[in-house]
Formats: C-alpha cells, sequence, structure tokens
C-alpha cells in the first residue's frame, strides 16, 4: 500500500516540482515562451505519429516546426537549445541549477525518484507514511510560493490579501492534524 501511494505522490509531486522549475526557468527567459509554445503544439503531432495516428496535414505542419527549430526540437528539452547548447545539459537539473532552485527542491525530487525508479533503494526499502510527510510539506510549499507570487502580481486588495492567506493556512492547519493522525499510528 505505501509502496503504491509513494508512486502517486512521487507522480504528483514530480509534475509539479517539472512545472515549477519550467515556469521560472521561463520567467527568467521570457523570449523563450514563444519556443516553448510552440513545443507544446508540436508534441501533440509529434504523439500522433509516434502512436500511428497522424494525418498528411499534421505530418506537414510536423516537419514545418522541425524545419524551423531542427531535429533536436523532438526532445524534451529540445525548446532549451538556443540557451543550453549542449544536448546533455537539456534536463530538468540544469533549468534547477540556473533557477537556483536545485538546493531547496531538486533534494527532495531525487528522494522521491528513489522509491520509484529501480535500484537497490526502491527494490529494499518500504516508507512508511511518517517518511513521506516530507512530500506533503514540498506540495505545501509550492503552494504557498504560488499564492504569494500571485498576491504580489495581482496587488490584490489588502482584505483579499488577507483571505487568500488563510487560506494557506487553513491547508497548513489540515497538514498539521494528518502529521499527528500519523505519528498516533505509529
Amino acid at each position: 500500500m505505501c509502496s503504491f501511494f509513494c508512486v502517486v505522490l512521487h507522480t504528483h509531486f514530480s509534475s509539479l516540482y517539472e512545472s515549477f522549475v519550467i515556469g521560472q526557468y521561463l520567467v527568467q527567459n521570457p523570449d523563450l515562451v514563444p519556443v516553448y509554445k510552440d513545443h507544446l503544439q508540436f508534441l501533440s503531432y509529434h504523439l500522433t505519429q509516434l502512436v500511428g495516428n497522424s494525418t498528411p496535414e499534421w505530418d506537414k505542419i510536423h516537419d514545418e516546426y522541425l524545419n524551423k527549430y531542427g531535429s533536436e526540437f523532438a526532445e524534451n528539452y529540445g525548446w532549451t537549445k538556443s540557451k543550453i547548447p549542449n544536448k546533455k545539459d537539456r534536463k530538468i537539473g540544469t533549468l534547477a541549477k540556473e533557477c537556483n532552485l536545485e538546493n531547496s527542491f531538486t533534494v527532495l525530487y531525487k528522494y522521491s525518484s528513489s522509491y520509484v525508479h529501480s535500484s537497490a533503494f526502491s527494490v529494499s526499502t518500504r516508507p512508511d507514511l511518517s517518511q513521506i510527510k516530507i512530500f506533503f510539506q514540498a506540495a505545501m510549499h509550492f503552494i504557498e510560493s504560488e499564492i504569494n507570487d500571485y498576491l504580489r502580481e495581482s496587488k490584490l486588495p489588502a482584505k483579499d490579501a488577507v483571505i487568500m492567506r488563510n487560506i494557506l493556512l487553513f491547508l497548513y492547519q489540515d497538514f498539521e492534524k494528518l502529521d499527528k493522525n500519523l505519528k498516533g499510528d505509529l
């Protein structure tokens, strides 16, 4: 049960983490936003080709993207080619490092990955729920960061900002209740 729970948590955490890092990288490199959007569009055509579901019209659009950006555009981080010329460096860790996020979130990402990906650790270790509370805390930090960014950028009236902040505190209280329940189960 816990192994399945860890896989689900890692899946959600890694998705949040990767989205957060990519978002931060795009904020630092706004000139890549149109390239990233093109990459999102391109992937839909590329995936239809991979599964054999493409049409001649879609193939043409697919090829137009490749002509515009080059064959490496088909790779996961091909949209970063103009900023990260070395192909082996085009990965989430590089983006996190360039955004100064590697210390705060990459450790957690690697920790959660160790439960899911094939390794001696994942095969021989069965975490209990108290070990995965760090994932809940990380998700709360992401939410807090997003809410704080929203409050700062939206310039909400003070009353609305207080309401948003109280929602965050409410979520933390729920987490603390969960934490106490987990400790009671041990």
